[in-house]
C-alpha cells in the first residue's frame, strides 16, 4: 500500500469512513483530491495534514470515492475542492475533466487545483491556471492561504496573512 493510501486508512480508524463527522457547520469542509497517481495521493494526503494542523477540516478523498458520497451529506457543507497532481502536464485533461463533474455537484464550492512541480526535473513548467479551477497553485502554502482568506471553519474573514 502506498504512503498516501496508508496515512489516510490511519486517519479513517480513527475519525471513520468520512475523516470526522458529517454532522458539521456548512462551508467548512475542504476535500484534497488526488488524481490517481501514488505521487499525487501523497501529496494529498501532506495537503491534508498541513490544513488539518491549522485547523481546517481538510479530507483525503479520491476520484473513485466521489462515485460514492456519504448518504447523509450534503454538498453544502463543501468550501473548497482542491484537486492535486504532482503531474500536471499530463493530467491536466483528468484535472480540468474532473473540475467540470465536481461542479455539478459542488455548484457553489470554490475548486482549485494544487499543480505541484517536479523537483527533480529541470524541464517542469509551472502551470499558471487550469480550465474551470477558481485559482490554480503550485504550493501547500497557496491552499492554505486560500483557505484562510476564504469562508473556511465558518470565519467570516481571517486577517492572517502568510507569505507564499
Amino acid at each position: 500500500m502506498a504512503a498516501g493510501r496508508h496515512l489516510r486508512n490511519q486517519r479513517e480508524k480513527q475519525f471513520g469512513k468520512w475523516q470526522g463527522s458529517l454532522d458539521v457547520p456548512v462551508g467548512t469542509v475542504v476535500l484534497a483530491i488526488g488524481m490517481g497517481t501514488i505521487g499525487d495521493e501523497t501529496a494529498a494526503e501532506i495537503l491534508v495534514r498541513v490544513l488539518r494542523n491549522r485547523g481546517i477540516d481538510c479530507r483525503h478523498l479520491s476520484l473513485e470515492d466521489l462515485a460514492n458520497p456519504p448518504p447523509d451529506g450534503h454538498p453544502d457543507l463543501v468550501s473548497l475542492v482542491c484537486f492535486v497532481s504532482t503531474e500536471p502536464h499530463t493530467e491536466r485533461q483528468l484535472i480540468e475533466s474532473s473540475i467540470v463533474n465536481i461542479r455539478k455537484r459542488f455548484v457553489h464550492t470554490n475548486v482549485m487545483a494544487l499543480c505541484l512541480l517536479n523537483p527533480f526535473s529541470e524541464d517542469d513548467i509551472e502551470i499558471k491556471h487550469i480550465a474551470g479551477a477558481t485559482q490554480t497553485t503550485q504550493t501547500f502554502e497557496g491552499v492554505l492561504q486560500s483557505c484562510l482568506v476564504k469562508k473556511v471553519n465558518g470565519v467570516k474573514e481571517n486577517k492572517e496573512v502568510i507569505e507564499v
